[in-house]
């Protein structure tokens, strides 16, 4: 008898084994199936003239000295702390986020200084305040933030005063 019953739980295993491989693999590929497609264009320009024109400045004043990345997000440099939260929704908070500029160590590639170059459209309430939760963010990470404002004339000489002066050095 202990044999039948050994030998009924080994069949019904494998039977239910079989059953939820073939669900499994039903569900994955209605769900490839029903998996919508998206197309896509590159875009004219990475950057907007301002930001392209800062871009160029930037390298000129700190290239030597820093990496420079663009439009970093800052779920690129930042994670949520591991506290009493939910770590989905503290990455959702900034996972549309960005900074303008990221200027890392040359080596290590370690976030050191992120740049915003603000316009007349970051005069907006919303704007405002999306710069004060990107600068509290960033300054919990202990990454200090640049302002600077889009001119349309950016000196290299200055810009690398103000860098300095930002990072202490």
């Amino acid at each position: 008898m202990s044999t039948f019953v050994l030998f009924s739980a080994g069949a019904l295993a494998f039977v239910g084994a079989l059953a939820l491989t073939s669900w499994t693999y039903d569900a994955l590929s209605s769900f490839v199936k029903r998996k919508r497609k998206f197309h896509y264009t590159p875009v004219g320009a990475f950057l907007d003239n301002g930001r392209h024109e800062f871009y160029i400045s930037l390298l000129h004043a700190a290239a030597h000295e820093y990496r420079i990345f663009a439009h970093v997000h800052l779920s690129d440099i930042v994670e949520a702390k591991k506290v009493a939260q939910n770590p989905q929704e503290a990455r959702a908070h900034i996972d549309r986020t960005c900074v303008d500029f990221l200027l890392c160590h040359k080596h290590s590639l370690a976030p050191l200084l992120a740049i915003e170059l603000y316009d007349k459209a970051d005069e907006s309430e919303v704007s405002r305040m999306r710069s004060q939760e990107v600068e509290r963010i960033l300054a919990e990470a202990h990454i200090p933030v640049l302002r600077y404002s889009n001119t349309g004339n950016f000196d290299p000489n200055t810009i690398i005063v103000r860098i300095r002066r930002t990072l202490g050095e």
